[in-house]
């Protein structure tokens, strides 16, 4: 499993990894090529967008990988830099229902381990970008105003964009839902729109566990194992089709990047040469049925979206049955269960476990497991990373399960065969 970097005028180094060992190694060898653009100042303001616009973790495909980010952090506190914020404005229904996404895929505890701050970009202070059609959106200004922003996206498919890594999670920028919402007026455009305003100094693609057919939050997970670092998200992001077995022209922003001058041939021949053929693998393609192929249409999304904020419209999505309703009708990817997760003991089965260790290659905190089980450990964060991959089940969990009932019921099965 070798690494790749190639010497031109393109910055992008492409690490191959599986376990939470492996992943900090690589990405601290890696980041030392990129030393020369990080800020001189160790008081410098470092901010840090992960995806986050789920509260499905990472082990299914929907959000940054808690392992790359302990790496990450780890690295800059071993530089020296204190100033760290994690930031992120996570859209939908989360926010509207006003559920903490940090705590439910534990960013909360992560966080502390380093005296980093959070940051829910939705309530940020902002300044205002142009979109398409005369519209100004509101994004949040620590954005543009941190000394170094460090990009750190999901590589996902996307029902309406394909694919979903560097540029489409810029949309977390935003501030709250309606500027969001404004994107879809003219979403391609706005993408590089958003794009041209808000330039993170560095991006680190997590492709550990990506996601697969319709994203992005119903997909399904699929192993890739790769990790992706550079300072071109356009590059990035064409590199990142290649893998998905994407031809770039089917992704509308990419296209449009290109008919604009911003992808030239000389990004296409490097990403031809730089991802090596064992790395690509055929994901499987979004899939939505008529009606919201129908409501997401360019011609008329934009006024269902209108509809949709509308007081009474919005009054109904707050109601269960209606929710269930539109996820049923395939117009909602996400369930918003208010109930939060109690979490009262992480154990294991001794005479279930066969040692395997994969648990421990997928803590993101680098416990010994499963040994620092048996009492739980005071660092666990209570991820339950390691309960989710554990191939025999022989890791248990007490508690009321709350939102993570859902995720056992889409994802527990393939979860454990993948990991």
């Amino acid at each position: 499993m070798s690494d790749k970097t190639l010497n031109t005028n393109f910055r992008v180094s492409l690490l191959r990894c599986q376990s939470a060992k492996q992943i900090r190694q690589k990405l601290y060898a890696a980041l030392v090529s990129f030393s020369d653009i990080f800020p001189t100042s160790k008081d410098a303001h470092i901010l840090i967008k992960p995806n986050l616009n789920s509260n499905m973790n990472a082990l299914t495909g929907n959000t940054t990988d808690l392992r790359l980010l302990d790496a990450l952090l780890s690295y800059l506190r071993d530089q020296g830099y204190g100033a760290i914020t994690i930031g992120e404005g996570t859209s939908s229904g989360f926010h509207r229902e006003k559920i903490n996404i940090f705590t439910r895929l534990c960013i909360d505890k992560l966080a502390r381990r380093f005296n980093a701050k959070l940051l829910d970009l939705n309530y940020a202070p902002y300044e205002y970008v142009e979109f398409e059609h005369g519209e100004k959106a509101a994004v949040a200004r620590i954005c543009k105003e941190a000394d170094f922003f460090i990009n750190l996206p999901k590589l996902k498919t996307h029902f309406e964009a394909l694919l979903s890594v560097c540029l489409k999670n810029m949309m977390g920028a935003l501030v709250g839902l309606p500027n969001k919402q404004k994107t879809h007026r003219s979403l391609f455009k706005n993408i590089l729109n958003l794009n041209k305003f808000v330039k993170p100094h560095l991006h680190i693609i997590d492709g550990l566990i990506a996601m697969e057919g319709t994203g992005p939050s119903s997909g399904t997970p699929i192993k890739t194992d790769v990790v992706l670092i550079g300072t071109d998200p356009y590059l990035l992001d064409l590199a990142c089709a290649k893998i998905a077995g994407f031809d770039y022209k089917e992704i509308p922003y990419l296209r449009l990047a290109e008919e604009r001058g911003i992808i030239n041939q000389d990004y296409l021949n490097f990403v031809e040469a730089f991802i090596p053929k064992e790395v690509i693998r055929i994901f499987k393609r979004p899939h939505v049925n008529s009606l919201v192929r129908f409501v997401n249409h360019p011609n008329w999304q934009y006024s269902f979206i209108k509809i949709r904020l509308s007081p009474l419209v919005n009054k109904l999505f707050s109601f269960k049955s209606f929710g269930r309703l539109l996820n049923a009708a395939g117009l909602r990817q996400d369930v918003f269960d208010k109930q939060d997760l109690c979490l009262k003991d992480i154990y294991f089965e001794a005479s279930l476990c066969d040692n395997c260790k994969k648990c421990q290659a997928y803590c993101p905190v680098g416990l010994v497991l499963p040994e620092q089980l048996h009492p739980l450990h005071e660092q666990c964060i209570g991820c339950l990373y390691c309960f989710l991959v554990c191939p025999k089940k022989a890791i248990k969990i007490k508690g009321t399960l709350g939102f993570f009932k859902e995720q056992l019921k889409r994802y527990d099965n393939i979860t454990r065969s993948i990991a």
